[in-house]
């Protein structure tokens, strides 16, 4: 009777050599993955650095823009209370009757008892 459990000699040799190859692929594969991970946290490094300038450069923008703004409002505030100032020196008695007048009706809204 023949033994069953003993294995014929002929295949090592190339179970062997597929066994070799398999491990060389996966060395190969491990290394550009590792090349892969590399190349992926330089990529996000730069992304985050250009993100970082364009942030900063729409921030400076945005700045320029609001002192602008706030310049100019300024500015036309500055004006506005200049032309009311006028006004009120050359028709005092005017503005005076108008206070009254503001005043009066007031006083008036103010002290009236639910009616």
């Amino acid at each position: 009777m023949e033994n069953v459990t003993s294995t014929p000699n002929v295949g090592k040799s190339s179970t062997s050599g597929a066994a070799q190859k398999l491990s060389s692929d996966f060395k190969d594969i491990k290394s550009d993955a590792s090349g892969l991970a590399d190349r992926t946290s330089q990529a996000a490094k730069d992304l985050g650095t250009h993100a970082s300038d364009a942030f900063e450069d729409l921030k400076s923008a945005g700045q320029g823009a609001i002192d602008e703004y706030g310049a100019r409002g300024k500015k036309q505030l500055t004006q506005a209370v200049s032309r009311i100032s006028d006004y009120a020196d050359s028709n005092t008695a005017l503005v005076a009757g108008g206070a009254l007048v503001v005043g009066i009706l007031l006083g008036h809204i103010l002290t009236r008892k639910g009616e």
